[in-house]
């Protein structure tokens, strides 16, 4: 499965970075002025995982074959991801790939 990581702050970064040393094949959706200050490599510090740095590419658009898209934003940006999302299963139901479709889900830290 292919993974597509919207968010690259503390969680969306955290979540690819932990996906990519798990070996799934995973890129971060990042703002074209973004891109250019990214390295391509997330370094982690974590209680839980370890210390550790991994490879993650980093795209301006969501590639065409992704099977799943995690949306890791602020509450402030949820309703623009949202809208990604909504273009991400029109373009996958165009091409006549199925998709199962998750609910948001808001977790209360």
């Amino acid at each position: 499965m292919r993974y597509a990581v919207l968010g690259a702050g503390g969680i969306g970064g955290l979540l690819a970075a932990a996906l990519a040393r798990a070996g799934r094949e995973v890129v971060m959706l990042l703002r074209w002025e973004a891109l250019g200050r990214y390295g391509g490599r997330l370094p982690v510090e974590s209680v839980v995982l370890g210390n550790f740095e991994v490879e993650v590419p980093g795209v301006p658009a969501l590639p065409d074959e992704v099977d799943v898209l995690w949306i890791g934003t602020t509450a402030m940006h949820l309703p623009a991801a949202w809208g990604l999302r909504r273009r991400m299963l029109s373009a996958m139901r165009s091409s006549r790939r199925t998709l199962a479709t998750a609910q948001p889900v808001t977790v209360r830290l």
